[in-house]
């Protein structure tokens, strides 16, 4: 199988893809008019590096590409700086099927595609100080309103500025976790909850921002009064603290240092309490991830940077965690309304098998030494979440 050759292109160099490519989709962008024109659209695979219409070469000058589909029309000239990207397909020019100065490559094997982006070079944006572009969200958040990109592109900008949400992994982390919590910028505040719901303070801003407590502590730290009546409640739905909002929770949550060691399950736990749609915060995190680049600018496979054991999650140290963790992949859960993981007999084993082995013994034979109408409420769940334990693992 040929590969592409690692680091940049010289943009004077004369490329032959067939040479270095291995199953891309390449698609040119000739097409009949309504007046007659000659059409060319129709997508060219190469496969092991050969194609039945002969070389297909890329001539790189200027910011010039030259595209010489041979025995195809002439080459068309595109400009490099005019490129796109969304999932596996790499554009230059403008893409429309009425127009002739466009080109796309295309490969669905998403190790091949980071490959061919490395090679492609030049446009990767790895520089985490420098601001984050429309073009560069459009890719994170493929499913958000361009309205709403262009909204919050510079707020979320101030915010990562402001708690040095400044790498790959943090912005990645960061963002991905905002497009789950607001449903890609759709949402505000926390769907089916009434103004009354968690003692009238109910989740609300990008990452949903719950409970007196952290809308008190939030309005201290902005200076702000977002808790003395429901108009200043709803501020919180509103720019600029919809944003700085989950900009403060990440900070007062100590997430940096969680997003450096790649730890999506503990950002989970710690952002919701457990693993609800833990597969949507996957996914988020791969799209913000593809749009920083980050699989070239770490120089790491996807299936190292986007895979989650639990056995190399913090999650794995902490009793509650790992508990959840078996209630979340259980199929038949005796506890809590787990929502989008996929059920998994054995990670759920898992969890309950270090659940028992981080369980403080002492504390639940404390307290089942008392009367069980002294005991409180946390105690009883505390031992309702052991039972649970002991009956999986036994």
């Amino acid at each position: 199988m040929a590969r592409i050759r690692q680091g940049n292109i010289d943009k004077k160099e004369s490329v032959s893809i067939s040479d270095i490519i291995h199953n891309y989709e390449i698609a040119f962008g000739m097409v009949k008019k309504k007046d007659g024109v000659m059409e060319y659209y129709q997508p060219l695979v190469l496969s092991d590096g050969t194609t039945n219409v002969s070389a297909i070469q890329l001539l790189f000058s200027d910011n010039i590409v030259k595209v010489n589909p041979v025995p195809l029309p002439p080459a068309i000239d595109i400009s490099l700086k005019d490129r796109h990207e969304k999932e596996t397909t790499i554009g230059y020019g403008y893409e429309s099927r009425a127009s002739a100065n466009w080109i796309t490559i295309t490969n669905n094997n998403k190790e091949e595609f980071q490959d061919l982006k490395q090679y492609l070079g030049g446009e990767a944006n790895c520089d985490m100080a420098k601001d984050l572009t429309l073009e560069q969200l459009k890719t994170i958040a493929p499913h958000a309103s361009k309205a709403n990109r262009v909204k919050y592109l510079e707020p979320l900008n101030q915010t990562m500025l402001a708690n040095e949400i400044n790498t790959i992994l943090r912005k990645a982390h960061f963002l991905g976790t905002l497009l789950h919590e607001s449903g890609s910028f759709r949402y505000n505040r926390e769907s089916g909850k009434s103004n009354d719901s968690y003692g009238g303070f109910p989740g609300r801003g990008l990452i949903q921002i719950t409970g007196k407590d952290n809308y008190t502590k939030y309005g201290l730290f902005a200076n702000e009064d977002v808790t003395s009546t429901q108009e200043n409640k709803e501020k919180m739905e509103k720019l600029p603290h919809s944003v700085y909002s989950a900009g403060w929770f990440w900070s007062e949550t100590n997430l940096n240092p969680i997003a450096d060691d790649n730890d999506l399950l503990y950002i989970s736990y710690k952002v919701n309490g457990a693993y609800n749609n833990i597969d949507d915060r996957n996914d988020r995190f791969t799209d913000a991830m593809s749009g920083l680049d980050a699989s070239v600018c770490l120089n790491k496979k996807n299936s190292e940077l986007l895979s989650f054991p639990f056995e190399r999650s913090r999650i794995y140290n902490n009793a509650d965690a790992a508990f959840k963790w078996g209630i979340w992949h259980d199929s038949t859960p005796k506890m809590y309304n787990p929502l989008g993981a996929k059920k998994d007999t054995n990670e759920a084993l898992k969890g309950y098998l270090r659940a028992k082995e981080l369980w403080d013994i002492d504390k639940v034979n404390a307290i089942l030494a008392k009367p069980e109408n002294k005991m409180t409420n946390k105690e009883k769940i505390y031992i309702k979440k052991w039972n649970i334990i002991l009956e999986e693992t036994n």
